[in-house]
């Protein structure tokens, strides 16, 4: 790994998503999905990473190990389990089996019977189990004590209380990474793909939310086991905790993490929204990352938000954007139901359904023809193919509405067509990799100006450039002294 290189990867979340990878191969580092995603689709991975590492003559991909969801609630439905369907005889086998029920423990309350069932539901209940993606995990991360709750409750940091019981699960969390794609093919049959069959970019260490003390006592210990067996450069600890406890502990996790022998720290900041953060813990983002990078460590933001990409020439190391998701993630996701169409801002860093954004262009009065969109707004080439006449073509280029669907609580409304769907992803992706492209090689200065320039372009919703502005303006050299500050 080449020290002040500067990244910017895709995450891939579902198979539609190929086609994003595809068309944007040559401008990318590396594509980033999840281990549970892998074991779901773990033909269409193989084959998309294997393309990739061939095409682009070196590894191009990277496994997040996903760990902290065993320590998520396993009740809550966009956690671990699910509802599936079996016949009723079925169910109490299925369900004992799933989650290894021993005598004391009652299958019945994972057991319902379908609502609104149909002629084909005939006999048949519902069984709540654990997705065969996280059962298979499960068995491969942890030791059978703690594989044999999983799905029961929510693993605690006191499951990690010995250093035998996290030795075996860093190496296996490592060796998974580092397997995935070899323990797929057989080496004589696809003699023709070896050189696309590499270890990832990155070898992740294993992670969960840090949320309180006892939480990172036991992550300091799994990211110091994970040092003592992972030694080589593309090593890299994964630090996820929310932005509470990290405003509150910004300075003991550098102080901590500046005297581990990795490199690299994957960051994930749990709904960290970038442009409505208080001034507090901007300065407590930028000096986390700048602090780091003085000490000759590299911070890779996990969900990168629109002030991300200004932060090359500050000290950070990559950013990470997935194309039909937001630019920020909570620990516990929000349910999704059909998608909307966003487009996203890249003159004011934010992403918004189309007539949001299109609402913000008309109130301040810019992008209304086609030379000043092009010029103030975007000149992707997505952009340059839709918008003709100016903004108000966006409302049917990016924002072309389809019949009327039923939404997640049950109301007739129109969603947007597949095809305004994908252009707003691609236009997504290209924008951001355009703004990656102009900010890895900017200077602190030119990232000054340049926000300057927005904040008189956008008078009338600026208030968060305005915010970054002040921040940043703290760490150029020659603004305060030595282009520091204490921690908040």
């Amino acid at each position: 790994m080449k020290q002040n290189e500067k990244y910017f990867f895709l995450r891939i979340g579902s198979n539609s998503e190929k086609n994003y990878i595809y068309k944007t191969v040559p401008f990318f580092n590396a594509v980033i999905a999840k281990s549970n995603f892998f074991e779901s689709s773990a033909g269409l991975l193989s084959s998309l990473f294997i393309k990739l590492n061939i095409q682009k003559k070196e590894s191009s991909y990277i496994i997040d190990p996903n760990t902290y969801v065993f320590a998520l609630d396993p009740m809550n439905q966009w956690s671990i389990r699910s509802w599936v369907k079996c016949k009723k005889g079925d169910a109490i086998k299925k369900v004992i089996e799933n989650l290894r029920l021993d005598q004391q423990e009652d299958p019945s309350d994972a057991i319902r019977e379908i609502e609104n069932s149909k002629d084909k539901d005939i006999d048949k209940v519902e069984i709540f189990t654990i997705k065969n993606s996280f059962r298979k995990l499960s068995d491969k991360f942890f030791i059978p004590q703690i594989a044999n709750q999983v799905g029961k409750r929510a693993l605690t940091s006191d499951d990690f209380d010995n250093l035998e019981t996290i030795g075996t699960f860093v190496s296996n969390v490592i060796k998974y990474q580092q397997t995935a794609l070899s323990e797929r093919f057989n080496a004589e049959k696809y003699k023709d793909l070896l050189v696309g069959i590499i270890p990832p970019k990155f070898i992740l260490s294993p992670y969960f939310a840090i949320t309180d003390d006892s939480w990172y006592t036991a992550m300091i210990s799994i990211w110091q086991e994970f040092n003592n067996q992972y030694k080589e450069d593309d090593s890299a600890i994964v630090l996820l905790t929310n932005k509470d406890f990290f405003n509150a502990n910004s300075k003991r996790f550098a102080e901590d993490i500046i005297k581990l022998k990795s490199t690299f720290v994957f960051l994930w900041i749990s709904n960290f929204k970038e442009e409505v953060a208080t001034e507090i813990e901007l300065t407590n983002f930028v000096n986390f990352i700048t602090t780091l990078h003085e000490n000759n460590k590299e911070v890779i933001d996990l969900y990168s938000g629109g002030l991300s990409t200004l932060l090359f020439p500050f000290g950070l190391a990559g950013i990470t954007n997935g194309t039909g998701y937001g630019m920020d993630r909570d620990i516990e996701p929000v349910q999704g139901g059909l998608p909307t169409a966003q487009f996203y801002l890249p003159t004011l860093h934010i992403r918004q359904q189309v007539l949001e954004s299109y609402n913000l262009i008309m109130a301040n009065e810019i992008g209304t023809t086609k030379v000043d969109f092009h010029k103030n707004i975007c000149n992707c080439p997505i952009c340059r193919e839709g918008i003709q006449s100016g903004a108000i073509d966006m409302l049917q280029y990016f924002g072309e509405l389809g019949d009327y669907k039923k939404d997640k609580n049950g109301n007739k409304r129109r969603f947007p067509t597949p095809r305004a769907l994908e252009r707003c992803n691609f236009h997504f992706i290209l924008s951001r990799l355009l703004e990656y492209k102009w900010a890895k090689n900017a200077s602190v200065n030119d990232i000054n100006n340049k926000i300057n320039k927005e904040i008189h372009l956008w008078k009338k919703s600026n208030k968060h450039l305005v915010r970054w502005q002040k921040v940043l303006q703290k760490f150029i050299p020659g603004t305060i002294q030595n282009g520091k500050l204490d921690f908040n």
